[in-house]
């Protein structure tokens, strides 16, 4: 495709069409992006966006398949942009974690006030619950890229094809043909055909997921488990409104490691299960991800490892937008402006993979797991040293920060000094004392 025209000809003028593949937060993102500024250069465009799910349903049919927690950051980045989360998206607000490691707790708090994190439903709730929320934050976001211009197309997109003059987006009954088409559909979504490129989708691993209802719990913490049996790595406990959704990220996903992570979790057998799938997440960047009239834009690009997922949509849709507006349309535009970004995600998932991994080696050694509690509970005696194990777990939990800052912190001469000096006492001491949360 990128041999058959010359690359400086690839810009946007007014009426030409941009196809959006997904209806998601990054599809949304990039439609509300492009149109801002387009406005701001005075271009006339037209955008559409496919989308075949019907954000309204219940279960997985109208769902994608995510924990669905918005962190402090990416609500920052919506106001900024001119967004307010209306109250009836928001199904709970979390103001703490809860840290389960080798039968401790340990409450980590906000380093800042309003930090707090938000939860909500991507789709309109669980399969089985008995009470639906009145709208959710995919079908909200939908709403605002249409308010903004954009027209939504219901239609499943079964092929993108690649010309020298235009990019074709099939669906089952037509063709529609655009200067530039946004790939946009995550990796839970249908595979989309792309003829003439050579896009390749990012790697994916399999979570476990499911909606509880009578789950007995603060509706303002969020639980999150290392070191748990089951071939489970790490696993967490949402609150959403009247409901609970659990994740697990396991070694070899099956639906009962739901009820055998609960059981261990000391969670009584009285609640219910309402909703339950296994969605992949993103351990990769795409490869190829742009070309001549051809860009991916959030999952179906690059993600933050584990976290944040919306908010790497944010970002990469913005700065995708701003390419095509500014610079232009073509793979030598989107190689220069777009693909650094998505390569600083990739290189800084490479340090995620890291600390999950020394997280994992940590929860297998009794040792390490009572030098990390050690490390996270004296307060009193190691103030700075507590703190900056507590903001790296609490960075680690939410997206809030990098994984190469979250690592550089803890490589802190005075925390590793404290490590250092300590590592023997706890290597033969039996136990490290219960420490029970409070707010400091």
């Amino acid at each position: 495709m990128e041999k058959t025209a010359d690359a400086s000809t690839f810009k946007l003028h007014n009426g030409d069409r941009v196809g959006i593949v997904g209806g998601g937060p990054a599809g949304s993102f990039f439609a509300m992006h492009l149109l801002e500024y387009a406005a701001a250069e005075n271009l006339s465009l037209t955008v559409t966006i496919f989308e075949y799910r019907d954000f309204g349903q219940s279960g997985p049919a109208g769902c994608a398949k995510c924990a669905g927690l918005l962190s402090a950051g990416l609500q920052s980045n919506l106001r900024r942009f001119g967004l307010r989360l209306p109250p009836e998206v928001v199904q709970s607000k979390a103001d703490s974690y809860v840290l389960h490691l080798a039968e401790q707790e340990v409450e980590i708090f906000p380093p800042l006030p309003h930090r707090e994190i938000v939860s909500v439903y991507r789709g309109s709730g669980p399969r089985a619950a008995a009470a639906r929320p009145s709208i959710n934050f995919d079908y909200w976001l939908l709403r605002q890229a249409e308010k903004a211009g954009a027209t939504i197309v219901k239609a499943m997109v079964k092929q993108i094809t690649f010309t020298p003059e235009k990019a074709i987006v099939s669906t089952n009954f037509e063709h529609h043909p655009f200067e530039l088409v946004v790939l946009a559909a995550g990796v839970n979504g249908r595979r989309v055909a792309l003829e003439g490129d050579t896009y390749h989708p990012p790697e994916t691993a399999q979570m476990i997921q499911d909606e509880l209802g009578g789950y007995p719990g603060n509706n303002r913490r969020v639980h999150v488990h290392f070191g748990r049996k089951h071939g489970v790595v790490f696993g967490a406990t949402v609150p959403k409104g009247a409901y609970v959704n659990v994740s697990l990220l396991a070694k070899n996903p099956s639906l009962k490691t739901i009820a055998d992570f609960l059981t261990e979790a000391g969670i009584p057998e009285d609640y219910q299960r309402l909703c339950g799938c296994k969605p992949h997440i993103p351990v990769s960047a795409a490869k190829k991800f742009y070309g001549n009239r051809f860009v991916a834009v959030g999952d179906a690009a690059a993600s933050r490892l584990y976290k944040d997922g919306i908010g790497s949509a944010f970002h990469t849709a913005e700065k995708a937008a701003h390419t095509a507006i500014f610079h232009g349309i073509a793979a030598a535009d989107f190689k220069r402006q777009y693909a650094p970004l998505c390569r600083r995600i990739a290189r800084d998932n490479f340090w995620g993979k890291f600390l999950f991994f020394l997280w994992e080696i940590t929860g297998n050694s009794r040792a390490l797991t009572r030098l990390w509690l050690l490390a996270l509970t004296t307060k009193s005696t190691h103030p700075f040293e507590a703190r900056i194990c507590r903001l790296a777990l609490w960075n680690m939990f939410t997206g809030d920060d990098s994984y190469e800052h979250i690592l550089r912190s803890l490589l802190h001469p005075r925390v590793v000094w404290f490590l250092l000096s300590h590592i023997w006492g706890v290597w033969r001491r039996p136990t490290v004392p219960h420490s029970t949360p409070t707010r400091k």
